[in-house]
């Protein structure tokens, strides 16, 4: 038993350390950087390329499946483009998501954020015309309201306003757009003024549905098997609420901190997250954040949890607006959620013995 214990220790020090350490142990193949032939950015993009003798690198960043999803596409006379759902083993073709549609927001918001992030650190006019076209779609996909809808039905953009995963919602999808857009502000305000302000704009419209939610609820509280529930959160979820908090900072950045209604709504949601937490470092379940405010509690040792209760998103809304209050609650959750978490059934392929009956971990951290 003690041989045992011992094997176990050492393994997931070992882990622990790959995972610290940033895993930086499997390169991608490089990819060429070349634009698509026929290829140009839309009419009001402006294209800054690289100076004269830079090479571009990606280091381990590898797009090549990414730019495989893609597909350029014109709707409502508008250039966009999509990002196909599936792509399956043996042959690898795009498959639609049966019953939902062929492309939705969701993925081409993030889609749209790994290219503007490859803009941003290799000049490639390519990624930045992507991103201007997949950002299109974004645009195209948001109501008068401010709200979004998820998936369209066909390559003429017939939008699926029914679906339960595509219905007109602040929720999800709203949060994966309304980054999209903020990040979108940011990039295309020195390269393009003009189409920055269409993306300013549909910002500010999810932003202040946003705003109107939070005000209605803003202070007031749940109680859900013991867990005091935070009632503003967005969706009733930690989850969302973190990626508007996301895209507020976008946001944010791109005004210098002077937006004030950014400024009072990522407050308000910070402090929202912060407060949803439950146990310490010594208590069940060790400083947990939990997704949402229907199961504020994972699942006991043994127990399979009714949804899974961790998505690694704490972590990215750390540092909001400065304060210290706020940059602190993580901690207890770093130093005893997830030690746990790093134990537990996540990583499936250690034997029994090294693992506990808890719930999985989502490895996936940013987009």
């Amino acid at each position: 038993m003690k041989l045992r214990w011992l094997c176990r220790e050492a393994i997931l020090l070992f882990l622990c350390g790959l995972l610290a350490a940033g895993c930086g142990l499997i390169s991608a193949p490089e990819v060429p950087l070349t634009d698509p032939p026929g290829v140009a950015l839309a009419a009001t993009a402006t294209a800054v390329e690289p100076p004269a003798g830079r090479v571009l690198e990606r280091g381990d960043v590898n797009l090549t499946h990414l730019n495989f999803l893609i597909e350029e596409v014109d709707i409502a006379g508008q250039p966009m483009a999509i990002t196909h759902i599936y792509s399956e083993y043996p042959r690898y073709k795009w498959v639609d998501a049966s019953g939902e549609g062929i492309a939705a927001v969701d993925d081409a918001a993030r889609a749209a954020l790994v290219y503007l992030t490859d803009y941003e650190s290799t000049g490639d006019s390519a990624s930045l015309n992507k991103a201007r076209r997949l950002l299109n779609f974004v645009l195209y996909m948001q109501a008068d309201d401010g709200q979004f809808y998820n998936f369209i039905l066909d390559r003429a953009g017939t939008i699926n306003q029914t679906g339960n995963t595509s219905f007109k919602s602040s929720g999800w999808w709203a949060a994966r757009a309304a980054r999209a857009l903020g990040a979108g502000y940011r990039v295309m305000r020195s390269l393009d003024p003009t189409y920055a302000s269409q993306l300013d704009q549909a910002f500010e419209r999810i932003r202040d549905v946003w705003a109107g939610e939070v005000a209605t609820n803003y202070g007031k509280y749940d109680q859900l098997h013991g867990v005091q529930v935070p009632a503003w959160l967005i969706s009733g979820g930690s989850d969302v609420t973190s990626i508007a908090v996301l895209a507020l900072l976008e946001y944010d950045r791109a005004t210098g901190g002077q937006d004030a209604a950014t400024r009072d709504l990522l407050t308000k949601l910070s402090e929202g997250l912060a407060v949803y937490q439950v146990g310490d470092d010594h208590n069940y379940p060790f400083g947990w954040h939990p997704d949402s405010a229907p199961h504020p509690l994972p699942g006991m040792p043994g127990e399979a949890p009714k949804r899974s209760p961790w998505r690694a998103r704490a972590s990215n809304w750390r540092g909001v607006n400065g304060s210290p209050r706020r940059n602190a609650r993580p901690i207890p959750s770093t130093r005893g959620c997830w030690p746990e978490r790093l134990s537990a059934s996540g990583v499936y392929s250690l034997p029994s013995f090294l693992r506990l009956p808890m719930a999985r971990i989502a490895w996936s951290r940013r987009l």
